[in-house]
């Protein structure tokens, strides 16, 4: 019986801070792949190119190149085919933190 190469869910840009790498995440619903790969574009509209890869079974990636406002998708790969691309997802800034109202 062939096994299915399921798409990921659950993908999300976790926020975006001039200090730190764009970190994304998402859900691994295959047991088969044998990696991701990471895609980013300057928009939801595209062009996409491909920025990143890691093994399977990581669910994580962390994006020193990304900026503000960049998109990403991810994509499940076996050795002979890719799953269905993830949502795409945008890099929003983090909230600042430790302000105060005078």
């Amino acid at each position: 019986m062939k096994k299915l190469l399921l798409a990921l869910s659950l993908f999300s840009v976790l926020g975006w801070s001039l200090a730190y790498a764009t970190p994304l995440s998402w859900t691994d619903n295959s047991s088969i792949e044998t990696g991701f790969l990471i895609f980013r574009a300057d928009s939801v509209l595209g062009p996409f190119a491909q920025v990143g890869q890691v093994a399977a079974n990581v669910t994580t990636y962390d994006d020193a190149g990304g900026v503000e406002g960049q998109c990403y998708y991810v994509v499940a790969i076996t050795t002979n085919r890719n799953s269905e691309p993830s949502n795409i997802s945008c890099a929003k800034p983090n909230a600042p933190t430790g302000l105060t109202a005078n």
